[in-house]
């Protein structure tokens, strides 16, 4: 009988942790440039983050994000560990700095009060362009800055 009990007790923690991350999607919107919208969406209890771009309501860009140790790295539309193709690119675990041939960093995580910031500088003939992504610990995104412009959840 004892056997029995913690056998159920350790289902019902089972459930009750692996429902505590539930996936989700967003719409991140600005008021001010309402042609361009973020969607956010996690599968796979969080283990996998697609980010669409969408221009005009349709699907310009999609990225892709695979969770490795706890750390998120992007990757290709299959989700498997041998398309990874760039270094970490969302993570709650250490801050980075990953310098770029140019004069600003390329990609830098950190930690700003209770929450995470992940800015991609990527260089071109135009400029600088600059995407910040700002997340909590469970990596839930809650708000993307593009060239400055902020898109928050619309709800």
């Amino acid at each position: 009988m004892a056997k029995r009990k913690k056998i159920v007790w350790g289902f019902f923690l089972f459930i009750f942790f692996t429902s505590c991350t539930p996936d989700y999607k967003y719409e991140y919107k600005n008021k001010e440039d309402v042609d361009n919208t973020f969607l956010v969406a996690t599968s796979d209890n969080r283990n996998k983050i697609i980010i669409s771009t969408v221009y005009q309501n349709h699907i310009k860009d999609n990225l892709y994000y695979l969770r490795v140790n706890n750390e998120f790295y992007q990757c290709d539309d299959t989700f498997a560990k041998s398309s990874i193709v760039k270094p970490v690119q969302f993570s709650t675990i250490k801050e980075y700095r990953i310098p770029s041939k140019f004069k600003t960093d390329r990609l830098i995580i950190e930690k700003e009060n209770n929450y995470y910031v992940t800015v991609n500088n990527m260089t071109d003939y135009s400029g600088t362009v600059s995407l910040k992504f700002y997340y909590d610990a469970n990596y839930r995104i809650f708000k993307i800055e593009d060239n400055g412009i902020r898109y928050i959840i619309n709800r």
